[in-house]
């Protein structure tokens, strides 16, 4: 699926948000709605045939679509149900703020053919949200999300670890929280101070201190284990590195390959519990080549980190064989689509073929 993302920063949005500089997080910003269907019909037509095999997803990002005047949300829904109809796109996406997603605001969406709604969380803790200004509390975002899915549409969840006030275990409960709701997609944005925030200025005082790369690659790994168990799909950990942004971070885990070293966090956690719990014998790691980075990139994290959290020193082999379908017997899966199996003295770790993401109405979480 190729989404194509139409940015209205900040439009809707109920008030600012301590870390928020929306203009930078996002692409270019196209704040007039009335360009949303030129935009799309351009963006659709620059495609490769490739690009449209899979189908091709509109989307609303940036501020909070339900707190645009009603006006504004009828006409942008008008819009892309044009291209909808057309046959250009195959479904449409929305973000907006848990706060205004009342049941009519959501029926808005229902009856514009609305299939995905990301909800901003951040975080469940209602003392981390009132010091960031969120304007929601913790009740609001889950009645929120339960909205979403009471209404058969997909949802999406969006959380950022290391806000003000927050600590490894309200990140870690903001995960479990809306992990419960069986959401079906999520992003995981670890906090950066960025200039001319409100952060930015509570930061210089010395009153918020942002997290360490290596703290926010631990927190991430943590929230994606307890959300990939319910059968959520990531879309990104992490800001995407774009040069407007590495300008204005002042401080915070910003590294270009965050979603690499949280994967690989996440892969050798999982290989460490295996070879911790039994299989002494095992004395080598026999790796698919496709896997190598994860491993070996980043002054070989992986590799060490598999290493200090097993107790184990192994050989490394870099081998070339087939991704393992799901349940193909002898291979033990790994949730976000890796697996292993252990031939005698050695372990096999491959990237597994995916298995599909559940829709709206497949819950896997109680």
């Amino acid at each position: 699926m190729t989404v194509l993302p139409f940015f209205l920063p900040n439009l809707g949005c109920p008030g600012r948000c301590v870390f928020c500089d929306q203009g930078l997080s996002g692409a270019s910003a196209l704040a007039d709605p009335a360009q949303a269907e030129g935009f799309f019909r351009s963006a659709i037509s620059a495609l490769a045939p490739a690009q449209k095999e899979g189908g091709v997803e509109l989307a609303f990002f940036g501020g909070s679509f339900t707190g645009l005047p009603l006006a504004t949300q009828q006409e942008l829904l008008a819009q892309a149900g044009r291209l909808l109809d057309e046959g250009l796109a195959q479904s449409l996406r929305v973000s907006t703020h848990p706060g205004l997603l009342d049941p009519a605001a959501l029926d808005l969406l229902v009856r514009g053919r609305v299939t995905t709604v990301e909800l901003g969380i951040q975080s469940t803790d209602d003392a981390v949200l009132a010091r960031c200004g969120r304007g929601h509390s913790r009740a609001q975002a889950l009645e929120a999300c339960g909205r979403v899915r009471l209404a058969g549409l997909n949802l999406g969840v969006q959380l950022m670890p290391g806000l003000p006030g927050a600590d490894a275990a309200s990140d870690l409960q903001s995960a479990r929280d809306l992990a419960a709701l069986a959401p079906q997609e999520f992003r995981l944005y670890p906090c950066l101070v960025l200039k001319g925030t409100p952060l930015e200025g509570l930061w210089a005082a010395g009153t918020y201190q942002p997290l360490s790369v290596e703290e926010a690659v631990t927190r991430c790994a943590a929230a994606l284990e307890v959300l990939l168990a319910c059968g959520a799909h990531p879309l990104r950990l992490g800001l995407l590195d774009q040069p407007a942004l590495a300008l204005s971070v002042v401080a915070g885990p910003a590294h270009p390959a965050l979603g690499e070293l949280v994967w690989s966090h996440h892969l050798a956690a999982r290989l460490a519990d295996f070879l911790t719990g039994h299989a002494l014998e095992i004395r080598t790691l026999r790796l698919q080549r496709a896997l190598a980075s994860l491993f070996l990139g980043h002054r070989r994290r992986g590799l060490e980190l598999l290493g200090r959290l097993s107790g184990r020193t192994l050989d490394l082999e870099l081998a070339d064989f087939a991704a393992p379908v799901p349940d193909a017997p002898g291979w033990t899966a790994i949730p976000g689509a890796f697996a292993f199996r252990q031939e005698g003295p050695s372990i096999l770790v491959a990237r597994a073929v995916p298995i599909r993401t559940p829709t709206a109405r497949e819950g896997v979480c109680p």
